[in-house]
């Protein structure tokens, strides 16, 4: 029945695509699994001509397939192969539960076009409701969501719109790895607009005193920062302000974290940096957790780059 099966599909494809599945099933070890590692990255085109390589002239296609990607090859690293081989294996250790390679699961699919995320929330199955096992992983503040509706460790990728994270995928940096080896000024792939990832967590949350903090983390860009020399230092201005369903203002505070870089670091980074703080609060007093309580009250965050006047405002609902 294995062996029929492929024949049956067969029957319903075109000629062509049966000819290079069949091909595909014949592969030697190595061939297959060259394929398999780079089969998000690899054109139709080439994955044709591989298949319909002898074996002797495929060593000879690989070391192509690579030196094609290679942004400077002048030199002796090839940039993109390593971060793609780098992300592949990182993909296979992370999620090798699931009954496939790594690499392919949705998951690792989602780590090797992207990258690692910026923050990643696992949600366990909760008791006797049946609710699905999840986790959420977040670029900025988009969250891609992954689903295992049975808790057996198959997570299949629920978000089907990951246009907002087209600046982030691997062609764009590789753009960046060849700009960078021509030697021309640019930003990084990640082209990030202002923006930072905003989340609100409580340790207390009783009748009279609602405490915790609000974790902020930001992509990090020179014109962030002044000075010209080896360090570099900015300030951000961040007001939070807890209202109540209403509107009215219940609790407010006003602080200005500093940042502090080295230049050097910010200029070599292949990848965007970015920049993590917590800062706490603490809302005293039943008459004021209470208006916070009824009718969905809300944390608003205002973040402001001094060096430059940016400035974003992010709503948190309290849940």
């Amino acid at each position: 029945m294995a062996r029929t099966l492929p024949l049956l599909l067969c029957g319903v494809v075109s000629l062509a695509a049966c000819h290079l599945f069949r091909l595909e099933q014949e592969l030697g070890p190595a061939d297959a699994d060259f394929l398999s590692r780079v089969r998000l990255i690899i054109t139709r085109r080439e994955r044709k001509v591989f298949l319909e390589l002898p074996d002797a002239g495929r060593p000879s296609f690989v070391e192509e397939f690579w030196r094609r990607r290679d942004p400077d090859p002048a030199t002796e690293a090839n940039e993109f192969k390593d971060e793609y081989e780098k992300r592949v294996e990182e993909a296979a250790r992370l999620f090798r539960g699931e009954a496939k390679p790594g690499w392919l699961t949705d998951r690792g699919r989602i780590l090797i076009l992207f990258g690692p995320p910026h923050d990643r929330l696992a949600s366990p199955a909760r008791g006797a409701t049946g609710a699905a096992c999840t986790e959420e992983w977040f670029y900025g503040n988009f969250p891609v969501v992954f689903v295992d509706r049975h808790c057996t460790g198959e997570y299949r990728l629920e978000t089907t719109d990951l246009s907002s994270l087209s600046r982030d995928n691997l062609m764009y940096l590789h753009e960046f790895y060849k700009a960078q080896a021509a030697g021309l000024s640019v930003t990084r792939p990640d082209g990030l607009p202002f923006d930072y990832q905003a989340r609100l967590h409580f340790a207390t949350k009783t009748g009279g005193r609602w405490a915790g903090f609000v974790y902020l983390r930001l992509p990090l860009d020179r014109s962030m920062f002044g000075g010209d020399g080896g360090l570099l230092r900015g300030v951000l201005d961040v007001r939070l302000v807890f209202h109540s369903g209403e509107g009215l203002v219940v609790w407010e505070s006003v602080s200005s974290p500093e940042l502090e870089i080295k230049a050097a670091d910010l200029d070599s980074a292949r990848r965007t940096l970015y920049h993590s703080f917590e800062l706490p609060f603490s809302v005293e007093g039943p008459d004021k957790t209470g208006r916070l309580a009824r009718r969905h009250g809300f944390l608003l965050v205002t973040l402001t780059v001094r060096a430059d006047g940016r400035s974003l405002q992010k709503k948190l609902e309290l849940r």
